[in-house]
């Protein structure tokens, strides 16, 4: 009676580890959610930059973003942020757009240089 019981528990702690493991490495190695995190960019008007080509990238990297491009956006926004390090917009839909491409600790880093350039 012992044994009968000891393999019950032994088989129904085994399923809930198999089935845990088998979740976490679904959850790690698939392809995770596929919904956009972040659907628009922020985009002020008027703009807060003094610098021309930094408010021409930063508006065509808004454009890309609303279409769905979000690698073109990520390179408009980077450019626009390094034209203008206080262009905190620019970093911010940076860190929104690197977020929808699931590239989580960039996204935050960018968010983080949003707070600073303010």
């Amino acid at each position: 009676m012992e044994t009968s019981s000891f393999l019950i528990w032994i088989i129904a702690i085994g399923m809930v580890a198999v089935i845990g493991l088998g979740s976490m490495i679904q959850a790690y190695s698939g392809s995770g959610s596929l919904a956009v995190l972040f659907a628009d960019p922020i985009a002020p008007n008027p703009l807060p930059t003094l610098n021309a080509t930094a408010a021409a990238q930063f508006q065509q990297g808004c454009e890309a973003y609303r279409q769905g491009k979000y690698r073109p956006a990520s390179d408009r926004f980077t450019q626009a942020a390094q034209l203008d390090p206080t262009f905190a917009e620019a970093f911010h839909n940076l860190g929104l757009v690197t977020a929808n491409l699931r590239q989580d600790n960039n996204a935050a880093q960018h968010l983080l240089l949003a707070a600073i350039a303010i």
